[in-house]
């Protein structure tokens, strides 16, 4: 994998340093895609990971997961409402694999 932020300093999300290396469950879903944005949003004092594959999922979709893994929802949804992808969030991190 290659990180296209690596130069930065890393962002503390979920109570790791890494989250790509210290969340297993982080690094093995973003195993099945070639390209995405992995971003912290921070929600009634919660953090969640945010996946987006805009090349997988239609109109930039972000799938959003808590700390331990558990799927949150997916932000924009026109079936479920998913308030958590509206708020505030930050870049941690940009993959590419190298297929």
């Amino acid at each position: 994998m290659c990180f296209l932020n690596s130069c930065e300093k890393p962002v503390l999300a979920c109570g790791c340093d890494d989250p790509l290396g210290d969340l297993l469950w982080l690094k093995s879903k973003l195993e099945h895609y070639y390209e995405a944005d992995v971003y912290l949003y921070n929600y009634n004092d919660q953090e969640y990971i945010g996946i987006s594959v805009e090349a997988y999922l239609p109109y930039g979709r972000v799938v959003i997961w808590d700390c331990e893994g558990n799927y949150i929802c997916n932000y924009p949804d026109i079936h479920l409402p998913c308030e958590i992808g509206s708020a505030p969030r930050k870049l941690l991190f940009s993959i590419k694999n190298n297929l």
